[in-house]
């Protein structure tokens, strides 16, 4: 199934039933969280979501360490319609090349893709010292990183990609779920906690009312997790936020959606 994940761009508006059958899998628990990290599912979804901008497209789409694909010459549910080019009307072939196009060029969801790749990273005992804020299998994760340095790469880049990956993320549960990834991922590195938080103003900056809610998400992780390397930064960063904040009074409902959140931290 995953060697097909590549197919998708001309299944755009069913995508979602892919990932979520993949993240639904992914909960099932930690065995086999390790065995989509091992067939290097985050890379090549995460290479998937990036598109022209990822440097890894021809080291993710080579399937070939997945084994071979097996196949049947009939389909054990149904058979395929045979269709006489020549005896199809004008009509026929209009209505097949609009449900084509219907397919791949629907407006891209990302929200189980997400959650996919949140499952996995959480399963990772990163560092090897078992403190992740997020882990969701502590003592029964085998692996300590990715199995591909890339996957690394691509998974935690500067904050103008991962800007992206957070804007993409617009459903509650999806947002809660790459902030807790990322926070888990990037608990035992200070430099990539950084990067968190510079998406964090990113985000802030460059997106609309309407569009802030993964950032502030983001942050709110941030300033909760009890790990040591999150509270020794969590004055400086609440101090930026602010300056974030004194630069934008003049956008109103920007500053409604901002007010909420500093009510909704200072009341916790």
């Amino acid at each position: 199934m995953v060697s097909h994940l590549y197919e998708l761009k001309d299944f755009v508006l069913t995508m979602p039933h892919y990932f979520q059958l993949l993240s639904r899998f992914a909960s099932l628990g930690p065995e086999s969280r390790e065995f989509l990290l091992r067939a290097r599912v985050v890379g090549r979804c995460m290479d998937f979501f990036f598109g022209k901008a990822s440097p890894y497209r021809e080291t993710f789409s080579d399937m070939s360490g997945l084994g071979p694909t097996r196949t049947t010459e009939q389909p054990e549910i149904g058979l395929p319609t045979n269709v006489n080019q020549q005896t199809q009307s004008y009509f026929q072939v209009l209505q097949e090349r609009r449900r084509r196009q219907c397919l791949s060029g629907a407006t891209p969801k990302y929200k189980y893709l997400l959650e996919l790749v949140s499952f996995c990273v959480r399963h990772l005992n990163v560092g090897g010292a078992g403190l992740g804020p997020h882990w969701l299998d502590p003592g029964r994760a085998a692996l300590a990183t990715f199995v591909d340095a890339q996957e690394a790469d691509i998974y935690a880049p500067v904050a103008a990609f991962l800007t992206r990956v957070f804007a993409a993320a617009k459903r509650n549960r999806s947002m809660w779920a790459v902030a807790r990834a990322h926070c888990h991922y990037a608990s035992q590195d200070p430099e990539q906690l950084e990067e968190l938080f510079r998406t964090v103003q990113a985000g802030l900056e460059q997106h609309d009312y309407d569009e802030i809610r993964p950032f502030l998400c983001l942050l709110e992780v941030l300033l909760e997790a009890q790990h040591a390397n999150f509270v020794c930064k969590r004055a400086i960063w609440l101090e930026r936020f602010m300056d974030t904040v004194q630069k934008n009074l003049g956008y109103f409902k920007w500053m409604e959606t901002v007010l909420e959140f500093i009510f909704k931290i200072v009341s916790k």
